[in-house]
């Protein structure tokens, strides 16, 4: 008896499970269609950053919608144009799955032929990266690479549709396979599938450091010493590669930009580096020559208990190749024009309460 009752939980776990990795792949597919519905005289590229620094701001527990994996929507859609097909064929198998099929094979019916494959034989990530070389071995006209990012070095052109009705019907007998069957250790582990599913459990989180940074940014902004606010996830880009200050300031007084950096939890080391890497990007995206290096401003939030720290770079003299440290002091040349660590504690701590 308890043996049924195990598999029961386990079968309904499952179930769960390939419910909403057809709603992810189906929500995929109706996103890449919905984006290249759009009439827009800009380059893809372009409307798919917007979009995505959008989605991101809305949806900032979701990862998954970075400018690149709206690319793989994009082509998703266009190379598949039966809803049917995405809801009882295609969805059978994980996204990640899925962005291996088209960065390496360009024919579709090819591509349909390894979804069967996955479906049927269970097939890893990595099973079916093997099986492709195996086939086909490394050539142009079956791979196509992605190793530096560069799928779609342009904008999609508009194709001939491709009527996967047909294939619906050939491959229906996929559709009868038993969830057992379907549902693999890859499904179960696909960062995709659990960064959609998993997003509503930092709510709290999010909503916590959404006041605080509303508390920080009242603090500063009252404390008159000159900060004048610039933007919240202000967006920088370098490389092709998205980042967002938390909160970014101009001090008019001191001629620089302040950054600061929130987290929800303990404190840990390795932050110093991941600000003063955000600080670099400053300097180099934003800062002019009159300016001087960007200042820092790094805030924990653990348990009701707050921590304050600045980050410098150790002198202003030599500005280039210089580290940032943090610091809980504010140097004589600061003294007056930036609060103390203290205040900021508790002036924080204080709105928050009410």
């Amino acid at each position: 008896m308890i043996d049924k009752i195990r598999e029961k939980v386990v079968n309904s776990q499952k179930k769960a499970i390939i419910s909403v990795n057809r709603e992810l792949i189906v929500l995929y597919w109706e996103l890449g269609n919905l984006i290249l519905k759009i009439d827009t005289d800009e380059v893809l590229d372009y409307t798919l950053e917007i979009i995505s620094q959008d989605l991101k701001k809305n949806f900032p527990d979701i990862q998954g919608f970075y400018q690149k994996n709206l690319k793989y929507m994009c082509k998703f859609a266009e190379e598949y144009k039966d809803k049917e097909f995405i809801k009882n064929f295609a969805s059978r198998i994980s996204w990640s799955h899925h962005i291996i099929l088209i960065n390496k094979i360009e024919d579709i019916d090819i591509r349909i032929k390894y979804i069967k494959k996955i479906i049927e034989n269970n097939w890893s990530k990595d099973r079916v990266i093997r099986e492709i070389e195996t086939e086909y071995g490394i050539c142009e006209d079956v791979y196509r690479n992605d190793t530096e990012g560069n799928l779609f070095n342009k904008e999609i052109e508009d194709k001939n549709d491709y009527n996967n009705s047909k294939k619906v019907e050939e491959d229906a007998e996929i559709t009868e396979l038993t969830d057992e069957k379907a549902l693999d250790n890859e499904l179960l582990k696909d960062g995709y599938l659990f960064d959609f599913l998993n997003f509503s459990e930092e709510g709290s989180e999010r909503d916590l450091e959404k006041q605080i940074k509303e508390k920080v940014l009242d603090f500063l902004i009252e404390s008159d010493l000159g900060f004048a606010f610039i933007g919240d996830k202000y967006h920088i880009k370098v490389e092709n590669e998205d980042y967002y200050i938390d909160i970014l300031f101009y001090h008019l007084k001191l001629r620089c930009y302040v950054a600061v950096k929130l987290k929800i939890g303990e404190f840990r080391p390795e932050y110093l580096g991941a600000l003063g890497f955000y600080l670099s990007i400053v300097d180099c995206k934003l800062k002019s020559k009159e300016d001087d290096p960007t200042i820092g401003i790094m805030l924990c939030y653990d348990n009701g208990k707050l921590i304050v720290q600045y980050a410098f770079k150790e002198s202003l003299k030599d500005k280039e190749g210089i580290e940032y440290k943090l610091s809980e002091e504010i140097t004589s040349q600061f003294k007056g024009s930036l609060p103390e660590v203290k205040d900021i504690g508790y002036g924080v701590k204080e709105r928050l309460k009410g």
